[in-house]
């Protein structure tokens, strides 16, 4: 499928407004993790993504509710800027969430060792999943740096035209 050959492990859908759109994508990934990236998380927005069956939702932290962060079976990933300080970077260890999103202006394409010297900084200020997406094709090599660095998973945002009319390619 699509998410093979990006080498992604999940699907990010942006924005909040998908309704009926979103239950078809969720169908065609069969399976494929999946969830929204929204701005600020208010609680029913959670609540109906939710029950949509969404895998994660993906937030900032500004104006994102903590009392839109429940539900066993839904991960959250916090959002974050790439340049964020460190003392920030450090109190992300305590906070509710499952894990972190890196955009993909963390890495650039091709990857350079730059890229992954400021992804390895970022890696070692907290244990939770840390994923990063990707803003088009890697190859494996490039795929396999991140996995060696300790980035949990890749995720490809259909948004990106490269990796949609894959997704269109790969719908039949």
């Amino acid at each position: 499928g699509m998410l093979a050959e990006v080498g992604a492990d999940g699907v990010l859908v942006d924005g909040p407004s998908m309704g009926k759109a979103l239950a078809d994508l969720a169908k065609k990934l069969d399976g494929v993790p999946w969830g929204p990236k929204i701005s600020d998380l208010a609680v029913d927005q959670a609540s109906s993504f939710r029950e949509a069956g969404c895998d994660f939702l993906a937030f900032n932290p500004e104006k994102s509710l903590l009392g839109a962060l429940e539900g066993e079976d839904t991960a959250f990933l916090l959002c974050i800027e790439p340049n964020m300080e460190e003392r920030a970077l450090r109190a992300i260890e305590d906070l509710p969430v499952d894990g972190v999103l890196l955009p993909s202006s963390v890495i650039g394409m091709p990857v350079t060792i730059q890229h992954l010297i400021d992804l390895g900084t970022i890696r070692g200020m907290f244990s939770k999943y840390l994923f990063v997406e990707i803003p088009g094709l890697l190859s494996s090599r490039e795929l396999e740096g991140l996995r060696d660095l300790g980035v949990d998973g890749v995720v490809v945002n259909p948004a990106i035209p490269v990796s949609y009319t894959h997704l269109r390619a790969h719908e039949t």
